[in-house]
């Protein structure tokens, strides 16, 4: 706990983040991926910003195949 405010691992991030509903949610799902689907964590990012024709999008979280596409 940093300030009194809950915080988590983030493991794609590598780094301790404030726990909010929305980033509970996100861990959630990523352990999910992970320990359910087999998904490996080194395949997964999360805050991640793509282009799509000329426009910015921030993902919550992108899975990415073995090509790293």
């Amino acid at each position: 706990m940093a300030d009194g405010r809950a915080e988590i691992f983030d493991p794609l991030r590598k780094k301790r983040v404030a726990l909010t509903p929305e980033e509970r949610v996100r861990q959630y799902f990523i352990q999910w991926l992970h320990k359910e689907r087999g998904y490996p964590l080194a395949l997964m990012m999360s805050e991640y910003a793509i282009t799509y024709n000329t426009r910015s999008f921030r993902c919550d979280i992108v899975c990415f195949d073995r090509d790293l596409k």
